[in-house]
């Protein structure tokens, strides 16, 4: 059975040439497998996963540290330390197709 589905590295190259596009790129927020399935075939630029709606959803820890060990556990291997910004906790990583993605932990209050 042959697939007509773009692979992963076309889908990359798509969003590469749309960014350079003037005009938004709408993106909406997905948390887990659930969501993306049901965004993925209505046709946005692309989807996006916040850290803490990943960590949430997927390990149920709303800490980037605890996060980022438990990733870390799993063989995930991280773009530097975790850094604060003042604001919130940020660690980046790479998931298997190169995508790059990051635990995000805001901790200050919103004003």
């Amino acid at each position: 059975m042959t697939s007509n589905s773009p692979t992963h590295a076309e889908r990359r190259a798509a969003l590469a040439r749309r960014m350079k596009q003037p005009g938004l790129v709408v993106a909406p927020g997905v948390f887990e497998l659930i969501s993306a399935r049901i965004a993925d075939p209505m046709g946005f630029d692309c989807l996006y996963v916040t850290g803490y709606g990943l960590v949430a959803s997927h390990l149920g820890l709303p800490d980037a540290e605890a996060a980022r060990a438990e990733l870390t556990e799993r063989g995930v291997v991280f773009h530097g330390e975790t850094f604060d910004t003042g604001v919130c906790h940020m660690a980046h990583f790479s998931d298997p197709d190169g995508n790059v993605l990051m635990l995000h932990r805001r901790y200050a209050p919103r004003d």
